[in-house]
């Protein structure tokens, strides 16, 4: 038993009813959001305002080049 196996059966069996999970990937990105800006808001020592619609800093060109960082050679993400 034990939370992981929880979670694995949660997640199996929403694949076969078509429900949400109880750990669902909106959830994790608005949580992990909130850490990150926290943190550029920290490092800069000011205020930021995030746009949760385009998922972007506005005002801000040094804050918002910190959303994003660059990958390694070969290990790039294409959007």
């Amino acid at each position: 038993g034990g939370p992981v196996v929880e979670h694995v059966n949660n997640f199996f069996n929403c694949i076969e009813s078509r429900q949400k999970p109880a750990s669902d990937v909106w959830t994790h990105v608005a949580s992990i959001n909130t850490c990150h800006l926290s943190n550029i808001a920290l490092r800069l020592n000011r205020e930021i305002t995030w746009d949760a619609t385009e998922q972007t800093i506005h005002g801000d060109a040094v804050a918002k080049g910190m959303l994003k960082r660059d990958f390694r050679k070969g290990y790039e993400i294409e959007l």
